[in-house]
């Protein structure tokens, strides 16, 4: 009598290699995410960029910022949002078609973009960033 041998080791292989390219698949949403400041912060206290509630989701070096219409203020010298403690994102946006969007970094803070090309882009002539921005 003769054994019938099924092999599993090319089924196993490409069972692995099926899982790794899904992986990579569902991974590449996941590497950047678009953060979108909502401004909920009701007074000057709470306009910092560290404040979590101003943001539709949680901030970090693989942040595509994006500013609209939410939390614009009407009158463009007004700050409406502070980077008060060092962040790292990867791109900032504004976008906004109403109202205005003054953004300050505070002296002792830094607004890094880690990769090139970095993107800081206003298709908005209503916003405006108070401080030097070296690139």
């Amino acid at each position: 009598m003769s054994k019938i041998i099924i092999p599993f080791a090319p089924l196993g292989r490409l069972a692995r290699i099926l899982f790794l390219v899904m992986a990579g698949l569902l991974g590449a949403g996941t590497l950047t995410a678009q953060v979108i400041w909502t401004g909920a912060g009701t007074n000057a206290a709470n306009t910092n960029w560290s404040y979590s509630a101003n943001w539709t989701a949680t901030l970090n070096a693989t942040a595509n910022v994006l500013f609209t219409n939410s939390g614009a203020f009407p009158i463009v010298s007004n700050i409406n949002n502070i980077v008060d403690v060092n962040s790292t994102i990867l791109s900032l946006q504004y976008a906004n078609t109403n109202n205005f969007h003054t953004t300050l970094i505070n002296p002792a803070s830094r607004l890094r973009f880690p990769t090139r090309p970095r993107r800081i882009c206003c298709l908005s002539a209503r916003a405006r960033i108070k401080a030097p921005i070296k690139l």
